[in-house]
C-alpha cells in the first residue's frame, strides 16, 4: 500500500489536519463567544461619526490626556481584543471596556459634550445588543469558565504561564 493509503499527502488523514485544527478551534466556547461580542461592536460600525471610535482614543499629542485617562481604549481595541486576541470570556470584561470608552470620554470632555453623548449612546446600543444575545452567551460563558477549571484543559492561550502553572 502506498503511503497514500496511509495518510499521506492528498488523503483526509495527515492532508486535512490542518483543516480539521481550525475547525476545531472554531468549535471552542470562547471563539463562539468572541464572534457573538464581536457582532454587538459591529451594531455600531455605521453609525455617522462612529468611525473615529474605532481609532486610537486620542493621540498622544493632545494635550493633558495622558495625565487624565489611566487606561484609554477605544472600540478598535475592543474589537481586536475580541476576534483577534480573544481575551474576553464572559460578557462583564467586555463591557467593562465599553462602559470605560464611555467612562473616559466623560472624564475628559464634559457629561453635555457631543463627543462623551456618542460615546454613552454607543455603549447603550451595544449593552442592548449583548442583553439581546444573553441566552446565546452564558452557555458559551459557562463553558469557559468550566475549561479553565478543567485541569489539564487549556481555556486559551491567557489562562496558563508557560510550564504548566495557573496564573493568578
Amino acid at each position: 500500500p502506498s503511503q497514500l493509503s496511509k495518510g499521506g499527502a492528498g488523503s483526509a488523514g495527515a492532508g486535512a489536519a490542518p483543516r480539521d485544527r481550525k475547525r476545531d478551534r472554531n468549535d471552542k466556547p470562547h471563539i463562539h463567544l468572541a464572534r457573538l461580542l464581536e457582532s454587538a461592536v459591529m451594531k455600531v460600525w455605521n453609525r455617522p461619526g462612529c468611525a473615529m471610535w474605532f481609532q486610537k482614543a486620542v493621540p498622544s499629542n493632545v494635550p493633558g490626556y495622558k495625565e487624565k485617562i489611566a487606561k484609554p481604549i477605544d472600540l478598535g481595541t475592543i474589537l481586536n481584543r475580541t476576534k483577534v486576541q480573544f481575551t474576553y470570556r464572559e460578557r462583564t470584561t467586555f463591557l467593562e471596556d465599553v462602559d470605560l470608552m464611555y467612562k473616559n470620554a466623560e472624564k475628559f470632555n464634559t457629561a453635555a459634550s457631543p463627543i462623551t453623548l456618542e460615546a454613552k449612546e454607543i455603549a447603550r446600543v451595544i449593552r442592548e445588543e449583548v442583553a439581546a444575545l444573553s441566552d446565546q452567551l452564558t452557555p458559551l460563558e459557562q463553558e469557559c469558565a468550566r475549561q479553565r477549571r478543567k485541569p489539564g484543559t487549556s481555556g486559551g492561550r491567557h489562562d496558563k504561564k508557560k510550564g504548566g502553572t495557573a496564573s493568578a
